[in-house]
């Protein structure tokens, strides 16, 4: 995750399967793919056990969920106002948490993105 000179989140991903065909390192260092989801700089990112989707969490105080076979970001949670620190799956990739600077961890649907609670830390 790094931060465009545009200002916006950019998710790079590289291949880690990739062939090396020089004794100088792996090719895929120097080719990526970039994904824009977010406005500020993405801090948190997690795969979901199942490998379906990705959690980002950024900056912009808001939290994507991509569908990891299309590299889309399918569903942005604007719910928080402080920037996520965290994101991260239920053991079975039903649910994601995520959890800013502000009181709570809001656990939603990883699918939709709806809210389906908020667990007190306080």
């Amino acid at each position: 995750a790094a931060r465009s000179a545009e200002g916006s989140g950019e998710l790079r991903v590289w291949r880690w399967d990739a062939p090396s065909s020089s004794s100088s390192g792996p090719d895929f260092l120097d080719t990526h793919a970039t994904f824009v989801g977010h406005t500020g700089p993405i801090y948190s990112l997690k795969f979901s056990p199942d490998g379906t989707r990705l959690a980002t969490g950024g900056a912009d105080a808001l939290v994507g969920l991509w569908d990891v076979a299309e590299m889309a970001c399918v569903s942005v949670m604007s719910r928080r106002s402080k920037f996520v620190r965290g994101v991260s799956f239920s053991h079975d990739s039903r649910l994601v948490a995520s959890c800013s600077e502000e009181d709570g961890i809001e656990i939603s649907d990883a699918q939709t993105g709806e809210r389906v609670g908020v667990v007190s830390v306080s």
